[in-house]
């Protein structure tokens, strides 16, 4: 396995289970905008999440734009495709599971951004099975775009806590 791909496997096990982005709005979740389209992004939300939860790779992957990237401290931005082969080799190798909390949602015209915390937890399959689980936290920050009347994420921020 290359170096590049190493890197991009454990920036997915432990970053990008950041996406992670997203979870629907909760209650406590301070938010601003056109209550339909507030709706309509935590919908996209909760696409997001649950196709993450499901490892199903093209439901989650359907609302990323097409020039949508990946930001995090210390490595490069990595575009949708990159992105998308990573979520594929994470749940190959790992049952994962992820918690969001969204603060914050703001819609403005064809523009919305997001922010929040998550936990994301990799559990091992195959012949690591009953190892550890891999537990990350962190906090992001998402830039959503209408597109053709669809909500699409733009910029993923993922900002991970430090390990415990």
């Amino acid at each position: 396995m290359t170096r590049i791909k190493r890197r991009l496997i454990l920036v997915l096990d432990l970053g990008i289970t950041g996406l992670l982005a997203w979870s629907a709005a909760r209650a406590g979740t301070l938010t601003s905008g056109n209550p339909q389209d507030v709706s309509a992004v935590q919908q996209r939300i909760a696409q997001w999440t649950e196709g993450y939860n499901a490892a199903d790779v093209p439901k989650l992957g359907d609302v990323f734009s097409p020039d949508f990237s990946f930001e995090q401290q210390g490595t490069p931005p990595l575009p949708k495709e990159a992105v998308l082969k990573g979520y594929t080799a994470l749940f190959a190798k790992y049952d994962s599971h992820i918690e969001v909390d969204t603060r914050e949602l703001r819609v403005s015209g064809d523009m919305a951004y997001d922010r929040g915390s998550y936990i994301a937890t990799s559990t091992p399959k195959g012949a690591a099975a009953g190892s550890k689980p891999l537990v990350q936290k962190g906090r992001f920050l998402e830039v959503w775009k209408r597109s053709g009347g669809v909500w699409l994420t733009q910029r993923f921020i993922n900002i991970n806590d430090p390990a415990e």
